[in-house]
């Protein structure tokens, strides 16, 4: 559904409490080098794993990882991406209990801030700070409407 940060277009809402430590998703696409990388127009969806090894998500709307956001206050982020380059993915992982109907976010990284000329605005976080502190007293009786749910537990 859409996000709550403003100006950041689509995000990924839990649809059942999510408990810590969890393996949500996957982040895969393209396998691209980082020659191929560099001669790209478009990186808004493009992760690097590993030196020579990069996923580029911008043409898979099925992958579920991409509609993640950076909230930019760290205290919001309930997720991580942790890189996987020999299986050219990244898992994402809840850092903490994700009440059903939150946002799911997790940090880009300073480089790809840096490329883009800093931190993410601190006005794109402002409508959802509030939704934030709800989930911090755990506040879950907030009927939120979403539509991109995913909610998946690790298979081994």
């Amino acid at each position: 559904g859409q996000s709550r940060l403003y100006g950041a277009g689509l995000g990924l809402y839990a649809n059942v409490d999510i408990p810590e430590a969890t393996v949500l998703c996957y982040y895969t696409g393209e396998v691209l080098s980082l020659m191929k990388v560099i001669r790209a127009r478009n990186t808004d969806y493009v992760m690097g794993l590993a030196l020579n090894v990069h996923v580029d998500a911008k043409d898979s709307p099925d992958v579920l990882a991409r509609y993640i956001n950076d909230h930019g206050d760290p205290r919001c982020i309930n997720a991580k991406f942790i890189k996987e380059p020999k299986l050219r993915r990244a898992a994402v992982v809840s850092t903490k209990r994700i009440p059903a109907g939150y946002e799911i976010y997790a940090s880009y990284g300073e480089g790809y801030w840096r490329k883009r000329g800093g931190i993410p605005p601190p006005n794109m976080a402002t409508k959802a700070l509030l939704w934030c502190a709800l989930a911090a007293i755990g506040c879950t009786a907030v009927s939120l409407i979403h539509t991109k749910t995913f909610h998946r537990t690790m298979k081994k």
